[in-house]
């Protein structure tokens, strides 16, 4: 192991494909997950969006904090 450890948050902030692929997986199967589980597809449709929408915000606080140390 190297001494250079990272955080699986900052892992995950250098590289968000996996929150995004996930959210599209959850977001496809929705109606699967309901019939299984019960959970009602909105709710799980709610919690797909969110895990796509996560490295957009994440990008766009990045963005306005080096427009703000301009």
């Amino acid at each position: 192991m190297s001494g250079n450890k990272t955080s699986f948050v900052e892992q995950l902030k250098q590289n968000p494909l996996f929150l995004v692929m996930s959210g599209f997986l959850l977001g496809g199967v929705t109606e699967q997950i309901e019939g299984i589980t019960g959970i009602p597809s909105g709710v799980v449709g709610i919690f797909a969006v969110l895990l796509t929408i996560i490295p957009l915000v994440w990008w766009v606080s990045s963005w306005l904090k080096k427009r703000k140390n301009r």
